[in-house]
């Protein structure tokens, strides 16, 4: 009979077999408002150093900090107050 280990047996192609995603990174907050407006957001106004942005169909405005580079859960937050998945980001990206 064949001993397992305490972390169970192992498939050589499950931990060899990684799919290389892209990942979402830092962008400058001017390349994430070309990616609003792409997506048919509009400025509406700002206050102090936060820029907010709105689209019909949105429960709550879309709202960026003017940082040198916005953090990615800022990103992601505001794909998710758009419904925008993080695939389709990063293919719009691409595009613009």
């Amino acid at each position: 009979m064949e001993a397992i280990s305490a972390s169970g047996p192992r498939d050589a192609n499950i931990s060899t077999c990684r799919v290389n995603m892209p990942r979402i990174i830092p962008i400058s907050w001017k390349e994430f408002e070309k990616f609003l407006f792409f997506v048919g957001c509009e400025l509406i106004r700002e206050k102090g150093d936060h820029r907010i942005y709105a689209r019909d169909g949105l429960s709550r405005p879309v709202v960026v900090p003017r940082e040198t580079a916005l953090p990615v859960f800022i990103i992601r937050n505001n794909l998710r107050v758009l419904g925008i998945s993080p695939e389709e980001y990063l293919a719009i990206l691409e595009k613009i």
